[in-house]
């Protein structure tokens, strides 16, 4: 499932979609399939919704179900599918509508971790749609599931999503008791991606409750890990994330330079909605230095990236912004953005105060205690036999399954201390060419570090290039694990999924080959990167700088 990408968009609320490496899907056949399946629900309409999102590499691997396959399982994996694919466009009401109705279905299945996946994707639409009255339950409900898990980097996941909703609700003291308990957590499990992620959320809440400099110091956390990694694009989001504190402080100079080094590393990476976060701040920097017209080229280049994503938190804040500079020039036209401001902020009111949010503010203890409740209430509809008899089975299934768990997870334990021994010499660091991917040979099967396994799929990449077949199964493949393997481990480490960082990967040698003495036709670049098509290679290509392969060219030439 897609729950550490989910986990990422949700602090990108904080600044949050994900990395948009890859081409967008066409919505309007996918809507089409979609439309069929609801309309006449089957194995048929199933296979070919996901032949589909497989033709555009939406999903790992195929997925297709025999003439037996229940209709159940069919609306659970088709609706499920379908609220991801709707969350990856920012269309966060029908990403809502969907992981509503497949919901059922995935408790159905009796797997909590796939009822914990629909949960999280549900709290981040609803989230992002200014929803908390419905958000609050799945964000608890999902906590309680990872907590019974006894994941430590689940725990530490569910309790940033607690955060992050308390923090977008207007409750940061509430929101800072849970990560400041996710970061303990956290530490415990010793994923310091992950940890990067939390103390990117806990320089917002910091800012959000006045405390400017905790929240530098957070930042600054979050930013030496990311460096550390070599991920640019994250290093952009923290620093967009220190510019705010930095502007409270009276520290002007610094928060600009922050930002305008973030804002194109954050564009090029198709990250626009921490972009139009980053717009927002550097208009109130220039607000706050009374320069309104600058100030108000910078909100309007934020607002329609929050009204298409239906973000009406940050909205709001553009409005605002847009008032206060208006108000000094053209008083007439600041009023309608005022008007939208009030009406932004009464609806986000609705959904945050008193008991719509309030009833979920309880401790861990008072959480699971309301979600028993819940359950007791559905459990009376049967038989006073039938409830005590399923309470004994259940008591017994739990026991015989908790020691098994325990014995596979010492078993498991043992395997990655053994596996985790340092090798017996280790090599050197591969030098890097300007532009391009590091050429490195590959490391043994058991990788130790996140550094080390991103060269060794570096590696392999460059040589399925040359090879002419780049596809993540290929590529998995090659590396000796499966493809759902390959994706959890890029997502971990650089929260892009496994397609979009090869996609990244080939476009770099592409570049680096279109910066050449111009010998190579563009075909013969598409072949040299894995591309038997020269149009679909060009679409990436412009997709990704922005410019098609010959524009580039001829540009890089120029230059020299």
């Amino acid at each position: 499932m897609r729950r550490l990408l989910l986990f990422f968009l949700l602090v990108c609320s904080l600044w949050q979609a994900g990395y948009a490496l890859q081409t967008t899907p066409d919505t309007a056949r996918f809507n089409q399939y979609l439309s069929a399946f609801n309309q006449a629900p089957g194995v048929k309409a199933a296979n070919a919704f996901f032949q589909y999102l497989n033709s555009e590499e939406f999903t790992d691997s195929p997925i297709q179900f025999s003439s037996a396959t229940h209709l159940d399982t069919l609306r659970q994996q088709v609706w499920y599918w379908a609220a991801e694919f709707y969350l990856d466009q920012q269309d966060y009401s029908n990403a809502a509508a969907y992981a509503y109705r497949a919901l059922p279905y995935c408790r159905a299945t009796e797997g909590l971790a796939i009822e914990a996946d629909c949960l999280s994707l549900l709290t981040i639409a609803y989230i992002r749609l200014g929803d908390y009255r419905h958000a609050a339950p799945c964000a608890h409900r999902l906590h309680e599931l990872d907590k019974g898990s006894g994941d430590p980097e689940r725990i530490s996941s569910s309790l940033n999503t607690l955060a992050a909703l308390y923090e977008t609700a207007g409750q940061p003291e509430q929101a800072y008791h849970y990560i400041i308990e996710g970061i303990n957590v956290c530490k415990q499990a010793g994923n310091r991606n992950r940890l990067s992620i939390l103390y990117g959320s806990a320089a917002e809440i910091s800012y959000s409750l006045g405390e400017y400099q905790r929240s530098v110091d957070y930042a600054n956390k979050a930013m030496a890990i990311d460096q550390q990694m070599g991920i640019k694009a994250k290093v952009a989001i923290r620093q967009a994330q220190i510019a705010p504190s930095l502007t409270a402080l009276g520290r002007y100079q610094e928060a600009e330079k922050a930002l305008r080094q973030a804002m194109p590393e954050l564009k090029a990476a198709g990250n626009l909605h921490s972009y139009a976060i980053a717009c927002n701040q550097m208009g109130k920097l220039l607000l706050i230095q009374n320069n309104y017209e600058e100030a108000i080229r910078y909100y309007n280049e934020a607002l329609p990236i929050f009204v298409s994503q239906h973000d009406i938190y940050n909205e709001s804040y553009t409005q605002e912004g847009l008032y206060q500079a208006l108000r000094h020039i053209r008083p007439q036209e600041a009023l309608q953005h005022n008007d939208r401001c009030n009406l932004l902020r009464d609806s986000l009111h609705a959904n945050s105060s008193g008991m719509l949010i309030g009833q979920y503010s309880a401790q861990f203890a008072n959480s699971e205690l309301q979600s028993q409740n819940r359950l007791l209430q559905k459990s009376y509809r049967r038989n006073l036999l039938l409830i005590v008899c399923s309470i004994l089975v259940l008591a017994l299934l739990t026991w015989y399954i908790s020691a098994r768990r325990q014995q596979r997870l010492q078993k498991l334990q043992a395997i990655i201390s053994e596996g985790n021994q340092p090798p017996a010499e280790s090599t050197p660091a591969p030098k890097q060419n300007d532009g391009e991917a590091p050429q490195v040979s590959p490391p043994p099967l058991l990788i130790p570090t996140d550094a080390d396994f991103l060269q060794h799929v570096n590696g392999v990449v460059e040589d399925a290039m040359d090879e002419g077949k780049c596809d993540v199964e290929s590529v998995a493949a090659k590396l000796q694990i499966s493809p759902s393997t390959l994706r959890r481990r890029i997502l971990s480490i650089t929260e892009s999924t496994s397609k979009s960082y090869i996609l990244a990967l080939q476009m770099q040698r592409a570049a680096t080959l279109l910066r050449s003495d111009g010998a190579l036709s563009i075909e013969e670049i598409a072949l040299r990167c894995a591309f038997t098509n020269p149009s679909s290679f060009a679409r990436a290509f412009k997709h990704f700088y922005g410019k098609t392969p010959k524009t580039y060219a001829k540009e890089a030439h120029k230059s020299i």
